[in-house]
């Protein structure tokens, strides 16, 4: 197809926070860059934590995704001592 071009952009590896409304925090890594992963929780845990949660907050509540840091020329190992340090 004449004038289509393909737009590619470099991959955006990332150090990330998560917030859950049980104020647990947790620290991530995307070699990457997807805006909709949220990293691998243990669903056990996390389901254990929301039934401490009242029923209101259960039935409107916000997992927050931070992003803490963001590179398109890292290595996957400086991205880890990233996300370690």
């Amino acid at each position: 197809m004449v004038g289509c071009g393909k737009w590619i952009e470099k991959k955006r590896k990332q150090v990330y926070m998560i917030t859950y409304p049980t104020y647990k925090i947790y620290i991530g890594k995307d070699a990457y860059g997807n805006s909709r992963y949220f990293g691998s929780p243990n669903p056990d845990v996390i389901n254990e934590d929301f039934e401490k949660l009242s029923n209101e907050i259960r039935k409107n509540y916000t997992v927050r995704k931070q992003i803490l840091c963001e590179s398109t020329n890292c290595t996957d190992a400086e991205l880890s001592a990233k996300r370690s340090s």
